[in-house]
């Protein structure tokens, strides 16, 4: 669906919007049974429940994960993007909170920005270049931003704002971008607030590297997806550069020195 100020995609389950509120315009949205995240640009928003109101400042995200509905409207005029997704997603994670309320997401998360960038890429594709194919891969792809996301807030959560655990905050990172090829110490380091050769020092306390805790992840996962049936249509290779390898040759060595098997023996018969 689209018009001249909204735009909606759907890929399955989860369903991305982007809504242009004009000044004083009030927006309804019902979200039954779903969970929903919320960004917002430009002018301060307002986020009104059935039970309360909340103020969002422009490039503002909040997770919502029980409210039946909500209303959005901006004095100044704003723009809200929207990813809504089944609430099975956060199905075994504990949010410190009470689920009637917004999280919101604070600016040290490693994963809203990633996130947000790609529903507002996809919501900026040709339909027509989405097959039912590549529909299929980006419902999967957005389903599991969402749990790393949701994953994500459940390990802030218990780190207080003003934490010094520079390996735990460089670890957060690591699990919210472990599949981005070009992620670089530097960043790890940046997200960590400390420079790069003090968060070498920090790793190897724990007697590991960046490099080491990387490949895990990267392992960790692939054994998931190449186990899946689900992905069985994506060569080892595609799965390989998913996850930030560059081709299957190189999954299959950090397979092999992990002591596990190779790719093709994990795949389902």
């Amino acid at each position: 669906m689209e018009t001249n100020r909204s735009t909606t995609l759907v890929f399955g389950a989860v369903t991305l919007e982007r809504h242009r509120l004009l000044s004083n315009e009030v927006r309804r949205f019902d979200t039954p049974q779903e969970i929903a995240v919320i960004g917002t640009a430009q002018g301060p928003t307002t986020l009104r429940s059935a039970s309360d109101i909340w103020q969002l400042q422009p490039r503002a995200a909040v997770l919502l994960l029980a409210c039946s509905d909500f209303e959005l409207s901006s004095e100044t005029g704003c723009t809200a993007l929207i990813v809504r997704g089944p609430a099975s997603l956060a199905e075994g994670l504990d949010l410190h909170r009470e689920v009637e309320e917004p999280a919101f997401i604070p600016e040290r998360s490693a994963l809203i920005g990633p996130f947000s960038a790609f529903a507002s890429q996809t919501l900026n594709s040709n339909r027509r270049s989405f097959t039912p194919l590549t529909s299929y891969y980006v419902e999967r792809l957005l389903q599991e931003m969402f749990q790393g996301l949701l994953a994500e807030l459940t390990l802030i959560e218990d780190i207080p704002v003003d934490a010094n655990d520079s390996y735990t905050r460089a670890m957060i990172t690591l699990a919210a971008r472990y599949s981005d090829p070009s992620l670089t110490s530097a960043e790890i380091a940046q997200a960590a607030n400390i420079s790069r050769r003090q968060l070498e020092r920090e790793f190897a306390k724990h007697g590991t590297t960046i490099r080491t805790e990387l490949r895990k992840l990267r392992v960790r996962e692939a054994q998931k997806m190449l186990a899946d049936p689900e992905y069985s249509m994506l060569t080892v290779d595609q799965i390989a550069r998913h996850l930030g390898f560059s081709n299957g040759s190189s999954l299959s060595r950090a397979m092999s020195d992990s002591g596990l098997g190779t790719p093709i023996s994990l795949r389902p018969s």
